[in-house]
């Protein structure tokens, strides 16, 4: 557990309190760590499920993130926390550039923070904060300006050919750093960017009694990015033969070649006086990289040079006389990502002796994160820190990306939370299953809606909520983002998509519930995209069917002793009890305001009955009301029935 320490020491003071021979003992201790009539955001656990508590209470984090909601010179957009609060979400999540909170090396600017405070407060939402440094997707970063002018002090990500790792194209942002440091060799950049961690996390415990700030991100989808690497699918190339009349050989296959490195991996045949060179050509025959075998057996070479991004073709040759047959098989050509060759990496990879450069980046991440983690934990040992993940495509064999191997992120890293991932396609879903590790929590800290073609792979993101809660008992969700092209749940005019609506419904229905109720002691199964599905609670069969598409199908169905909660959009659920008789059920429309249930009445005309052992009950579809017209009161997204 993280910093068990101080929270032993914090657990002593609560329960010595009374005592009056400690009791000076005990306001000294406070002094040190201060007890609030609510403890600060944590996570705590209950029966075995661990949780998120904000003042005091399980908090289920449904929340839009917009990395626009401040912008790059630190400015709050306010009609972004009114657009959330419209979307029934209950936090917004904020990118926080260290590059505006210390604009001056050593000074930071605290007045983004009270912007963020005064919005949310205002529109009665919590924060999650995105803290944005040094390594932004493995792309990218947003470092103060000295930094960026200093490449000796803080230095950047460098290429075996000592050139620095910069822009990708088509992308904004540029560059990331060199994380490696060791008993020996210190890492200026880690101490300027734990500093600044310590100075927000600071002001947040000084000035924010309310619990606004709720979680915190460090950095984002870090690993090592197509900046030394973009990907392709692996390269198959038929076998070939070199001899006296044939000294070379171009394959014909086409391949998009996007990096400024690649692994070949070959099997050669040949006596070993002879030397084959390998050479990456463009379509017009000019060699862009090249590499030479120089014995028999199975090889993995590595060329590279300047990123390129063009169709390339393959050629082999030999030079000199030929006087046996030269055979080459088996030849593959994969995308790679190269560990960063500075001198100190250099240094430290040589101590570690490490064995790939995967490893080494691997390890070189996770002291960096350790370190983070450590300098906040300082301040407040208990405020919930998590990172997100890339499992998208090529993301396991990204250098330094947590999903490689993340439950050794998370023994290696006692103070981050939990480790989990962004997902955007519905091939990834899955995905969540490889998280459940450990000490670990499901939460989706990245989930969009596109609005590209319908095609493609991409997930239902409005949907997902219902199986962090009904499957993983997690703790929410951050749906991205309000108004991108690609994204975007509003039109570039601020009209809202279709999306929107369907985002706004499913935060509306599962506000309808209390958080605790995912925690207790219950039975409980989450279901989106289904025609059809049956769900077995001690003797009831609860079958659910989809009313329109079952794409916009998404509930939970919740069974405790005395009652069962229908919670969802669009679908009817049928309720069998074969053994005894459900005529005296009871029926209503229920919402839960401040952990207060609200009886609302009996369900809308037409849509339950009771029928022996069967009741029946049809929720709401999609309500595409307004903003101003929409009254969540009015819809039929919760049911409770009381067997009685």
């Amino acid at each position: 557990m993280k910093s068990a320490f101080i929270r032993k020491l914090r657990t002593f003071a609560q329960h010595m309190i009374c005592n009056p021979i400690i009791l000076m003992s005990y306001t000294a201790l406070n002094l040190l760590f201060p007890i609030c009539s609510h403890a600060a955001p944590r996570i705590d656990q209950v029966d075995q499920k661990r949780f998120l508590s904000v003042n005091g209470n399980p908090f289920i984090v449904m929340s839009i993130e917009d990395h626009r909601t401040t912008g790059f010179d630190g400015a709050v957009r306010e009609e972004y926390f009114q657009i959330a609060k419209q979307l029934y979400a209950n936090a917004i999540t904020v990118t926080f550039r260290w590059s505006y909170f210390e604009k001056k090396e050593g000074q930071y600017d605290t007045t983004i923070l009270r912007n963020i405070k005064k919005n949310a407060d205002k529109y009665n939402l919590k924060v999650v904060i995105l803290w944005f440094g040094t390594n932004l997707g493995g792309h990218g970063n947003s470092a103060p300006k000295f930094v960026l002018d200093d490449s000796i002090t803080y230095i950047p990500y460098t290429r075996r050919d000592k050139s620095f790792a910069t822009r990708v194209q088509g992308f904004r942002t540029q560059r990331i750093y060199c994380y490696s440091f060791d008993d020996r060799n210190n890492n200026p950049l880690l101490l300027k960017e734990q500093k600044a961690l310590q100075s927000m996390m600071r002001w947040i415990r000084a000035n924010d009694p309310e619990q606004t700030f709720i979680m915190l991100q460090l950095e984002n989808e870090m690993c090592v990015h197509p900046e030394l690497w973009r990907p392709w699918p692996p390269v198959q190339l038929p076998s070939t033969q070199l001899s006296e009349e044939n000294t070379k050989h171009l394959w014909s296959s086409l391949f998009h070649v996007q990096a400024c490195s690649t692994r070949i991996t070959t099997v050669c045949e040949m006596p070993t006086r002879y030397s084959i060179e390998f050479a990456l050509n463009d379509t017009v025959g000019r060699r862009l990289w090249n590499g030479v075998i120089e014995s028999r057996g199975t090889h993995e070479l590595r060329i590279g040079g300047d990123f390129i991004d063009r169709e390339c073709k393959m050629k082999v040759q030999t030079y000199g006389t030929v006087e046996d047959i030269i055979s080459i098989n088996n030849t593959r050509i994969f995308p790679i990502g190269e560990r960063c060759h500075c001198h100190r990496c250099n240094e430290i990879y040589a101590m570690w002796e490490a064995k790939s450069d995967q490893h080494f980046q691997q390890r070189v991440f996770k002291n960096y994160i350790k370190n983070l983690a450590s300098a906040v934990a300082e301040i407040d040992a208990d405020f919930p820190l998590y990172l997100n993940v890339l499992v998208n495509d090529d993301a396991k064999t990204r250098l330094g990306n947590p999903y490689y191997d993340p439950e050794d992120w998370l023994n290696s890293i006692p103070d981050i939370d939990f480790i989990c991932p962004d997902i955007y396609f519905r091939s990834k879903v899955a995905v969540i299953d490889s998280f459940m590790l450990g000490r670990n929590i499901i939460f989706i800290p990245e989930s969009g809606q596109s609005k590209e073609s319908r095609d493609r792979d991409w997930v239902n993101a409005f949907s997902l909520i219902f199986s962090v809660l009904g499957v993983y008992r997690g703790i929410g969700i951050q749906i991205y983002d309000l108004q991108t092209e690609s994204f975007g749940l509003l039109s570039s005019e601020g009209d809202w998509e279709k999306n929107a609506y369907l985002v706004r419904n499913s935060y509306c229905a599962i506000r309808q519930l209390p958080a605790d109720i995912f925690y207790s002691k219950n039975t409980l199964a989450g279901f989106r995209n289904v025609v059809r599905k049956v769900f077995h609670f001690d003797g009831l069969e609860i079958e659910v069917r989809a009313t329109s598409s079952p794409e916009y199908a998404r509930g939970i169905v919740i069974k405790s002793a005395e009652s069962i909660i229908i919670c969802g959009v669009g679908f009817e659920a049928i309720i069998r009890e074969p053994h005894l008789g459900l005529e005296n059920a009871r029926i209503e429309r229920v919402q839960w305001v401040n952990n207060e249930r609200v009886i609302l009445g009996p369900p809308k005309a037409g849509t339950s009955e009771i029928n022996g052992n069967n009741i029946r009950i049809r929720m709401d579809d999609d309500n595409f009301l307004s903003p101003q017209d929409f009254e969540p009161f009015n819809t039929q997204y919760s049911i409770m029935v009381t067997l009685e």
